[in-house]
């Protein structure tokens, strides 16, 4: 089974910061929204390297790997949509049962390029398009796996296929929130994510590339801007493959992105990250009627964390301890913090 791999959950935490740091509207953070795209492909790796060596192993079963992904993702979800709901009402915004619906039944993504609206559930889309993937993704592995000599290259050349489809609906004139909701349009990075936990993840990349990579993602959370046409063929390819080369980088080496990544604030984030998405945006929305942008960030942040480590200890940690679904048992067994917090006794 797969090592845990601290510095992934500093990725992860990477992301979701560029995240809320966009939804607070940030100055310096224009294009936080790219955080998402770090979520696929990692996500896409993840998956798919543990779907590969369950298999080289005769050890993957569609019905375990569906009941972990509904134990792991569901629980979280339906907190968060009860959260936002009463949060509604209490606030007297008005409530989008539908988007609550499209979310619980992860196909907000298709809501919102059919009918768009800022609805304080709008960012489960992220979610939706992540669940359709796993939907479809592991019997399409298999067949891959069956019958391609080579089942890397030929997940690389579909990302390459995703990123012209997309090139091509922009330049046939698409709107720009079509294209970024529909899941046709928005799968490249869990393509490329998945042609790395084929094989490609044992590619080279030298320190300094990796350090590059780093910079551009950085740049592009800084620079690429909201509802630009240009963002699907420059920053977005750009985040795909710079967080690749990242993801590569961290599992072939022990260098200085690494040991900042492995930071064990980053390390918590990255653990905390999906609650953390779930709950920032009704927040934020919410606070930021009343709250400059100085005081919008760090206080949503601190109540997001606050309910996301509550939902983790009293809902997520009890369900997971009874029906299974931790995001590996094998990896999570690994973890520095899991280790001090077993030492301790907790």
């Amino acid at each position: 089974m797969l090592e845990y791999n601290p510095a992934l959950d500093g990725l992860r935490a990477m992301a979701v910061i560029a995240v809320m740091l966009f939804h607070a509207k940030v100055p310096g953070v224009l294009g936080g929204f790219l955080g998402v795209d770090v979520f696929f492909v990692l996500s896409g790796y993840l998956i798919t390297r543990i779907i590969h060596e369950k298999r080289r192993l005769h050890a993957f079963s569609f019905t375990d790997f569906y009941r972990k992904r509904a134990v792991r993702i569901l629980p979280p979800l339906f907190v968060a949509a009860c959260f936002t709901a009463l949060l509604a009402l209490a606030v007297g915004e008005s409530v989008s049962e539908t988007r609550i619906v499209s979310a619980l039944l992860f196909y907000t993504n298709i809501d919102l390029a059919m009918n768009y609206s800022r609805a304080l559930f709008a960012h489960s889309w992220s979610l939706s398009l992540e669940e359709q993937f796993y939907l479809v993704w592991p019997i399409t592995l298999m067949v891959i796996l069956r019958f391609a000599k080579t089942p890397s290259t030929w997940v690389f050349i579909l990302y390459v296929g995703a990123v012209l489809w997309r090139g091509y609906l922009v330049v046939a004139g698409l709107e720009w929130i079509d294209i970024y909701y529909r899941p046709d349009t928005r799968l490249s990075g869990l393509l490329l994510g998945s042609a790395l936990g084929l094989g490609l993840y044992r590619a080279n990349v030298t320190p300094k590339l990796a350090f590059a990579a780093l910079l551009v993602l950085l740049f592009c959370f800084h620079q690429a801007e909201w509802r630009e046409m240009s963002v699907f063929y420059t920053s977005l390819p750009a985040v795909e493959i710079s967080t690749a080369l990242i993801i590569i980088s961290l599992c072939s080496s022990r260098g200085a992105i690494y040991r900042l990544l492995s930071k064990r604030v980053l390390v918590k984030i990255g653990i905390l990250s999906y609650s953390m998405y779930l709950f920032h945006y009704p927040i934020m929305r919410v606070a930021s009627e009343e709250l400059s942008t100085l005081w919008l960030f760090p206080l949503a942040t601190a109540v997001t964390l606050a309910l996301s480590e509550g939902c983790r200890v009293l809902v997520e940690r009890p369900i997971q301890n009874r029906f299974g679904g931790q995001r590996d048992s094998a990896m999570r067994a690994k973890s520095p913090i899991s280790q001090e917090r077993r030492s301790q006794g907790s």
